[in-house]
């Protein structure tokens, strides 16, 4: 019997353990130095585009009614593609259904980071780099200083790369341990050490071009800097040039973290972005809500716990460190992933780790447009049911994908994915090209 590439892994639901998480709050003022005992939560957003909650409607985003339906009946229970391949539409709901007006609402959910978690769900998995950086609680409850290595991380990513790094040339199992090989992980991500934090909203309730919204998340308008500190909610972004960075975000359930609202030229980097072992895991961790950011720059970030790391249709997103992924029943399990656009994307030299044998490590996906205008290079990726999902589709030939000089490591499955390495990729696409990806443990070649 062939499972549904979406559907919930048939042993998952066998092998998964409740774990105890203690949580406690801290009420009085306090300016916190980050460090590696200090506690970082984490809670998530999920995968598919989950429309709901996020202000969205067929009318709002230009989109018409005949399209939206079109979308939706695009959907199917059969489990595989004609070519055999497990297709994307097996659950009713999932990533591929576009919402009518009558799912939007014009909130976030309601941020659960402020009360303490009692429980956990974690998966067993293969052993994976510490998560050092990381909290297991949603208070912070000390003043704590990181001695490491750790350094502030560019604000802005070099030229987007066609080869593969020149670290990690020649060198094996970097998976083990990704910044010998010069990829993210905890050591080189997030949060720079040293950095002062201010809790939102115990310590303060409004900064340079943010507020503190009561109902239990950050709003930030153009111009904004939103800056060391550790926010018990979610971060929206409205307006253009707004910065977040060298931020922890404390936050989870069907909720983002930081959600991108029409944003133009927002740069989200070096935060911190959901609740290490919390329950339930963070939806996504940055989400374009109504699918029509443009110039958005994902850098440096430190993603654990979440549904969806990142979802966006396009813009940069690199040298991020995605883990640990989150799960509960119906999600749909990405890396990184984009639903149907032609705005130029690329995803550079991230790592990428998806324990869960569901969908993905980073997807480009076909549900509400074809996808264009892709590069996915240089990027250390493990797990999902396929590690990457190269952008074929029903709403048209994709084109000017290029999938480049990848590095797929077998940490999880003996062949990268549950299912297998690269999927859903269309060589005859007008400028597509799937060239100089390899095997993390020897290096041979793998092809698409």
């Amino acid at each position: 019997m062939t499972r549904a590439r979406h559907s919930l892994p048939p042993r998952a639901s066998a092998r998964m353990a409740l774990v105890t998480v203690v949580a406690f709050g801290a009420t009085a003022a306090t300016t916190l130095t980050y460090g590696v005992s200090n506690a970082f939560a984490a809670d998530g957003w999920h995968s598919w585009p989950h429309w709901a909650n996020s202000a969205f409607s067929n009318a709002s985003s230009g989109r018409s009614s005949s399209a939206a339906a079109t979308a939706d009946a695009g959907n199917s229970t059969s489990g595989t593609s004609s070519s055999g391949i497990p297709t994307p539409r097996a659950i009713k709901g999932g990533h591929s259904v576009w919402p009518g007006a009558n799912q939007v609402s014009t909130t976030p959910a309601a941020s659960s980071a402020t009360a303490a978690p009692t429980m956990a769900t974690t998966l067993p998995q293969a052993t994976t780099p510490a998560v050092s950086g990381m909290a297991t609680r949603a208070t912070p409850a000390a003043v704590t200083t990181k001695a490491s290595t750790k350094t502030a991380a560019a604000t802005n990513p070099a030229a987007p790369s066609t080869t593969a790094s020149s670290s990690s040339a020649g060198k094996t199992n970097c998976a083990s341990q990704p910044s010998r090989c010069g990829y993210p992980d905890s050591t080189n991500t997030g949060i720079p050490a040293g950095t002062q934090l201010q809790r939102v909203p115990q310590d303060t309730t409004s900064g340079p071009g943010w507020v503190w919204d009561s109902r239990g998340w950050v709003q930030a308008s153009s111009g904004a800097v939103v800056k060391n500190l550790i926010v018990s909610g979610s971060i929206n972004v409205a307006g253009s040039n707004v910065t977040v960075t060298n931020t922890r975000i404390l936050v989870g359930g069907e909720s983002w973290g930081v959600g991108l609202q029409h944003a133009t030229n927002a740069v989200i980097s070096n935060n911190e972005i959901g609740i290490a072992g919390g329950s339930p895991r963070l939806m996504t961790g940055v989400k374009d809500i109504y699918g029509d950011s443009n110039g958005t720059q994902v850098l440096h970030n430190n993603i654990v716990n979440t549904g969806t790391g990142v979802q966006v249709f396009g813009g940069v997103i690199a040298d991020n460190y995605i883990h640990d992924m989150g799960y509960v029943s119906g999600d749909h399990t990405n890396g990184t992933t984009s639903n149907g656009s032609t705005t130029m994307l690329t995803i550079r030299h991230n790592t990428v780790f998806n324990q869960i044998d569901q969908t993905d490590a980073i997807s480009l996906f076909q549900d509400f447009g074809v996808e264009g205008n892709r590069l996915i290079t240089d990027n250390l990726i493990a797990g999902g049911d396929y590690a990457i999902y190269g952008g074929a589709g029903s709403m048209g030939k994709s084109f000017n994908i290029q999938i480049t000089n990848n590095r797929i490591s077998k940490l999880y499955f003996a062949q990268g994915g549950y299912y297998g390495a690269i999927a859903e990729f269309d060589s005859s696409g007008s400028g597509n090209a799937a060239s100089g990806n390899y095997w993390d443990g020897d290096l041979s070649p793998i092809n698409a």
